[in-house]
């Protein structure tokens, strides 16, 4: 278990640095592109967190970020709301990864990205809370 603990700790800091892009009101294209980045490195450190905790303690090899999400919606790791939303996370989180591939628009993207500050906060929560508890 203190395997995870560490990796929620440091899943904090990474959140924390998403959030201080997020909330800022105007972005430089860099900090725009760090934004997305950030959000991509958080949604996978968060997904990676519930994959360990599932594996570890409940013996469920969930290998890809939905699997992980509804393994932990399924045993009360984190609510329906937010597995849903994780879920749709998701997807953006792919669309971002390939935003030079695809020829999105980089703005709109952050904006979408934007949108799951808090709630990647409530992800990490969640987890801490049944992890700890």
């Amino acid at each position: 278990m203190e395997k995870l603990q560490v990796q929620l700790r440091q899943a904090g800091q990474t959140l924390a640095k998403f959030h201080e892009l997020a909330v800022k009101e105007e972005l430089s294209d860099i900090e725009r592109d760090a934004m997305i980045h950030r959000f991509i490195l958080s949604y996978d450190v968060l997904w990676h967190c519930a994959h360990d905790h599932l594996l570890n303690r409940h013996g469920l090899d969930a290998p890809t970020p939905k699997r992980a999400i509804l393994d932990c919606k399924a045993l009360g790791l984190i609510d329906e709301k937010l597995a849903e939303e994780a879920i749709v996370m998701n997807d953006l989180r792919h669309k971002a990864t390939r935003l030079g591939q695809t020829g999105d628009d980089p703005d709109e993207v952050a904006k979408e990205v934007r949108k799951y500050d808090l709630r990647l906060q409530d992800w990490l929560k969640q987890l801490q809370e049944k992890v700890s508890g």
